[in-house]
């Protein structure tokens, strides 16, 4: 499935057990597969990780955006947070599922919601054959992996948005613009950083920075690697000014933002798209 809150991964689909796939039309093995994926996302509805772990192939690899989980313990363990309190976090619903004349691997694809209903992003996962084991489905998940998505793909609730405003020190722009370009190319390998943009000023004597995150998580993470890798060289460059935070972050975000005199402000209405 697709990340959505604390960015996850791309809901996987079903794997067709070999002796299914023997007795059975592509039509029929497409519909069962359909069938198994509106039940797996079922559990997520039903607040079930026992049913939704009864999905997952004990050898099921899933691919997250900042971690892989092999097997079926470490899926359910890494899920597990997303079946905490009574409020499904997210849920998806099958559009089109594709099934091979062979029978051995099936092609889905569909919608992914928030909390509220709202469209929020699209998952398309490939699965291959893979044996049913006891006391599971015929049909189980056996691979899942996040695709490149047009659609919007994080719940607003969880964005954290900041804008950093800085103020240049005398002489020190010539290296300022060699650590800019470096901490670009770092964060830009930061699966949860949505935006990291730099602004300076027609006089050379300020910049600001703004950036969006995909939810708190994704802004320690960030916040880790400037702290080991560019604090020291960014402070000899400029001096920080200002930082407005947008957004609800959760306490261990907000405690380190603190430290930069952060300023908060929550939503108060709007879209982005």
């Amino acid at each position: 499935m697709m990340r959505t809150a604390n960015l996850i991964v791309l809901v996987a689909v079903s794997v067709l057990a070999p002796r299914t796939a023997d007795s059975q039309t592509s039509e029929e093995l497409a519909a069962e597969v359909r069938a198994s994926e509106i039940a797996f996302a079922q559990t997520m509805a039903d607040r079930d990780l026992e049913a939704f772990t009864s999905h997952v192939a004990d050898e099921a690899v899933f691919y997250g955006s900042r971690d892989i989980l092999r097997g079926a313990e470490a899926v359910a363990e890494g899920w597990s947070r997303f079946f905490e309190g009574d409020t499904p976090p997210f849920s998806w619903e099958p559009e089109q599922v594709d099934v091979l004349d062979s029978g051995t691997l099936a092609l889905s694809s569909g919608a992914v919601f928030d909390p509220e209903g709202r469209r929020i992003g699209t998952f398309e996962v490939q699965v291959e054959s893979f044996a049913a084991h006891a006391g599971k489905p015929d049909i189980q998940v056996a691979r899942a992996e996040r695709i490149p998505l047009t659609d919007k793909d994080v719940t607003m609730s969880n964005v954290v948005s900041l804008n950093l405003q800085l103020s240049i020190r005398d002489g020190r722009l010539g290296d300022f613009r060699t650590l800019m370009h470096e901490m670009v190319e770092s964060t830009r390998a930061e699966p949860g950083t949505l935006s990291y943009e730099w602004f300076l000023s027609e006089d050379d004597t300020a910049c600001h920075v703004y950036e969006r995150y995909t939810d708190s998580d994704a802004v320690m993470a960030h916040l880790g690697t400037f702290g080991s890798r560019f604090a020291a060289r960014f402070l000899e460059c400029v001096e920080p000014t200002a930082l407005c935070v947008y957004g609800e972050p959760a306490d261990e975000a907000r405690e380190a933002l603190d430290g930069f005199g952060a300023v908060y402000l929550g939503s108060f209405g709007g879209f982005s798209r």
